[in-house]
């Protein structure tokens, strides 16, 4: 069980926000039965987490999907034809997770602030 953050599957649909900013669509806050999860200016859900040996550019082959996808200014830039990613200006919005096409993919999102707890 987790608790802390909502989560976001970005193998399902990414979170919409555009580089750390809810535009006009906000789903998540608009579906939650309960009004726990609010409209914020800016967002700030988690981070990705990279599996070079999964990624198809690490492996030689062309591919920068990741990049092209991202909405978030420097959180993803390319040195000789690989990925590099920065953290601190990653949102977690999942976009790159989503769009990756290595099996098993070469990104995993991680919730920001994710707590695990024990089930009751």
């Amino acid at each position: 069980m987790l608790w802390g953050t909502p989560k976001v599957d970005p193998l399902k649909a990414p979170c919409e926000a555009f580089a750390g900013r809810c535009e006009e669509k906000r789903p998540c806050a608009e579906s939650c039965p309960t009004s726990a999860i609010v409209y914020t200016p800016v967002v700030k859900i988690g981070s990705v987490k990279w599996i070079k040996e999964n990624c198809l550019a690490y492996q030689g082959k062309q591919c920068l999907v990741c990049l092209e996808v991202c909405p978030s200014r420097g959180a993803i830039k390319a040195r000789r034809g690989v990925p590099r990613f920065n953290s601190s200006r990653c949102v977690g919005c999942g976009r790159c997770v989503n769009a990756c096409p290595a099996q098993p993919k070469a990104l995993y999102l991680t919730p920001e602030g994710e707590i695990r707890v024990a089930k009751p």
